[in-house]
């Protein structure tokens, strides 16, 4: 039986549709997930702040200034808040802005973005978390702009299907 060829005809694949997964301006998922991102984003930022020898890289810690970074965090962090928010306002998908506000409220009880910044001394060992965050937010920054480009070529369609 192995050796035998058979031609197979394959059927045509058949989706269903499922306006239940798609993302629609105006329901709140999409602020809800930006408000967790930012808020996952925001307390990893905080962890590399508090445990910079062990969480973070030295190569990479030579080359970003960490005040800088912690403007960024800022940022993020009232992003999130304000992403938090507008989910609540929308009110479709509650729990996914009390998620982001449950990250952000641990990354401010961890010391938040006023964490001072100084030397740090070098360790064996590093995670390397800063990468990981690094990676993250150049591959949602090009997963945005891909879905902004997409939008813009389907201005018919208030959906986006990712």
């Amino acid at each position: 039986m192995a050796g035998e060829d058979k031609d197979y005809d394959y059927k045509p694949r058949e989706t269903v549709p499922m306006p239940e997964q798609s993302f629609r301006i105006g329901d709140g998922k999409i602020s809800g997930f930006l408000s967790v991102a930012l808020g996952v984003l925001s307390l990893l930022g905080v962890l590399c702040y508090r445990y910079p020898s062990y969480l973070t890289t030295a190569e990479l810690r030579a080359s970003y200034d960490a005040d800088v970074l912690q403007q960024v965090l800022m940022w993020g962090m009232f992003a999130s808040l304000i992403f938090a928010l507008l989910t609540f306002i929308l009110g479709k998908r509650r729990r996914l802005g009390a998620i982001g506000v449950l990250f952000i409220a641990a990354a401010y009880a961890l010391g938040g973005y006023t964490i001072e910044t100084g030397p740090v001394e070098r360790s064996p060992l590093a995670f390397g978390l800063d990468w990981l965050i690094l990676a993250f937010v150049v591959s949602a920054c090009h997963r945005a702009l891909q879905v902004s480009l997409s939008i813009s070529d389907s201005k018919n369609s208030r959906s986006i299907h990712c």
